[in-house]
């Protein structure tokens, strides 16, 4: 009986040891400050920088989009101009004629 509870007594006292002698860090993140374990700081350093190259290729392609969006303006125009570009043929083959 004694033994049992001695087998026991050092099982916990060693999870209880291995759980503490984690080292732990304060990091900040969207303006909370969390507690990690620090071997996994360089972990999560990455994933910011990866988070943070997310947000710059969302950056970017918005701006394509939107320059995309003004070459199909600018691409209508054209067309609408070259429309008149026609108008302008007809009244030059014409020569003065109004009908």
């Amino acid at each position: 009986m004694k033994k049992s509870i001695l087998v026991l007594l050092s099982i916990v006292m060693l999870f209880a040891f291995a759980t503490g002698c984690t080292k732990r860090v304060e990091v900040q993140e969207h303006g909370e400050t969390f507690v990690i374990p620090e071997k996994s700081k360089p972990y999560m350093e990455e994933a910011v920088k990866a988070e943070n190259k997310v947000d710059n290729l969302e950056k970017e392609v918005t701006e394509k989009e939107e320059t995309l969006e003004n070459a199909k303006q600018e691409l209508e125009e054209t067309k609408e101009n070259k429309a008149d570009l026609d108008k302008l043929e007809r009244i030059k083959n014409s020569k003065g004629k109004l009908w």
